[in-house]
């Protein structure tokens, strides 16, 4: 990581030094200051005298939304995806995970500004870190959310992480004229991208089908497996003729997709056969992005938790939280975010797409800060 860069974080606190509970509900109930561009320039001054800001720079508050919807994925996954081991059985992929984020967070220093302390005390450092990541991946502040979600840098990192993959890392191989199978490794970038469902077909059976069988123009036989990630993410642009899908079929998902188990195996080559097994994986939906069409508008959010309840806002964030409408309207591209969710689906007494703004989020926090004393844990193994 650039020395500018790390000076900043410094300054700017990294709440995984907290636990993991307070860790989580800052994660959940702590966001990024109002953008001040007064503050930039002299904090860039305080680490290097030569920095200098632009005077025709405007924040894109696109940035903002996609700092909140990572920290909210942050939430809902598991310590030990984050970096941190939750047993002896963990300790080893979780090493694995810290150090894979920490090359990722040096390569793509915006990953690192998702763990910030967002607080109101380091309002001219956060300004001053999301000013240099803009300036330099959006120089014109014209990203959406969208596009810095599913940017190439994230793609190569955040993404490409095997709790993220929807596929397995490897898939089944058949070369013409064998019988046997094989396993090999996939490598393409773009298997990483979100999914593009279009509504024609419900949104289980539409990811089912990245589950078949697929042959190549050499003849070769190629069978996707299921890797059951931490988090499915789908572009919903609703193009069908048919009547659109909105929040209360979207709001549970539940995937049965085919599941081929090795039979029997010969080194590399395998004998496969199909799990009779019942197997059933719920999603919830943990976040919709409201993509802005024009210039115009604004990316816009809802976010849930993994019961499926919407997660009421700060007043402060009216601009940004997403109040009014259904999900599916045509024309209207949606991001859709989902988390592993209990086995049975709760009755839940609100039905309503969207939580009411809360003014008593400022006073939660400021309590939790007064009555708890945060504590400092280990460091990500």
């Amino acid at each position: 990581m650039e020395e500018k860069y790390a000076e900043l974080f410094a300054q700017a606190g990294d709440i995984r030094k907290y636990d993991i509970q307070y860790q989580n509900f800052l994660l959940q109930k702590t966001f990024p200051a109002d953008f001040d561009i007064r503050y930039v320039e002299p904090t860039l001054k305080h680490v290097d005298p030569k920095l200098s800001v632009d005077p025709k720079f405007v924040f894109n508050n696109s940035w903002n939304v996609a700092t909140m919807i990572i920290r909210h994925i942050y939430h809902c996954i598991p310590p030990r995806h984050r970096g941190y081991a939750e047993g002896e059985e963990d300790k080893a992929q979780a090493a694995r995970v810290a150090a894979l984020i920490k090359e990722q967070e040096d390569n793509f220093p915006f990953l690192r500004f998702t763990w910030v302390e967002l607080s109101r005390e380091t309002w001219n450092v956060q300004s001053a870190i999301r000013y240099l990541i803009q300036k330099e991946h959006d120089p014109l502040g014209q990203m959406k959310a969208i596009d810095i979600l599913e940017s190439p840098e994230l793609l190569r990192s955040l993404w490409c992480r095997d709790e993220f993959q929807l596929q397995s890392p490897y898939w089944f191989v058949k070369d013409k004229d064998k019988e046997e199978w094989h396993l090999e490794i996939r490598n393409n970038l773009m298997e990483n991208e979100v999914l593009r469902w279009d509504g024609s077909v419900p949104l289980a059976d539409y990811i089912h089908t990245k589950f078949r069988t697929l042959k190549s123009t050499t003849g070769r036989l190629y069978i996707n497996r299921w890797n059951n990630p931490n988090i499915i993410r789908v572009r919903y642009e609703h193009t069908s003729t048919t009547a659109p899908f909105r929040f209360d079929a979207l709001r549970r998902l539940v995937l049965s997709p085919d599941r081929l188990v090795e039979k029997s195996r010969k080194g590399a080559l395998v004998d496969l056969e199909i799990d009779k097994t019942d197997y059933e994986a719920p999603y919830t939906l943990i976040a919709v992005v409201l993509c802005a069409r024009a210039e115009t508008e604004r990316d816009m959010i809802r976010l849930y938790n993994v019961f499926g309840m919407p997660e009421p806002f700060s007043v402060d964030l009216e601009g940004m939280a997403w109040l009014e409408g259904d999900i599916g309207d045509p024309g209207r591209a949606y991001m859709l975010f989902y988390a592993h969710g209990p086995p049975q689906p709760l009755v839940l007494r609100d039905n309503r797409p969207v939580a009411t703004p809360s003014p008593r989020i400022e006073a939660l926090r400021a309590m939790m800060r007064g009555s708890i004393e945060p504590r400092v844990g280990e460091p990500p193994v």
